[in-house]
């Protein structure tokens, strides 16, 4: 059984599992969590109407079977689209795309999640002129 500890500030929430936490508190919480599941900071979800780039639209996909991992049989086909999109925009994104499409048959989607923020990093720095 793993052990997390979480710390939030006052008004900060987590997702754990489907079970939001905040800290309605003045002051700096601490949380131990123990179990096997996801955890995720609030600030590090994005609604679908904000997934507005092939990035993004991954990291949407991603954070969601990350979070309900008996979701991938409703969202593999968006799941596959969403990669096709990323690599015909970005063909730089192939080797990341390729972390994040194994880990994701393999059912590790906290790994998967981790890579995406490679991803959105490596859309932004193309976007913004910078070669990555």
């Amino acid at each position: 059984m793993e052990e997390h500890k979480i710390s939030l500030a006052p008004g900060g929430e987590a997702l754990i599992g489907i079970m939001s936490v905040r800290n309605d508190g003045d002051a700096h919480a601490v949380l131990t969590v123990r179990g096997d599941g996801p955890i995720l900071r609030r600030e590090l979800i994005i609604d679908h109407h904000d997934a507005n780039t092939p990035a993004l639209r991954v990291y949407y996909l991603v954070t969601v079977l990350y979070m309900v991992p008996d979701a991938f049989t409703n969202l593999k086909e968006y799941f596959i689209n969403a990669t096709k999109e990323m690599v015909e925009t970005l063909p730089q994104s192939r080797t990341i795309m390729s972390k994040i499409g194994r880990s994701v048959i393999m059912g590790d989607y906290a790994q998967a999640h981790e890579f995406c923020f490679q991803l959105m990093a490596l859309e932004e720095s193309v976007a913004n002129g910078l070669d990555p």
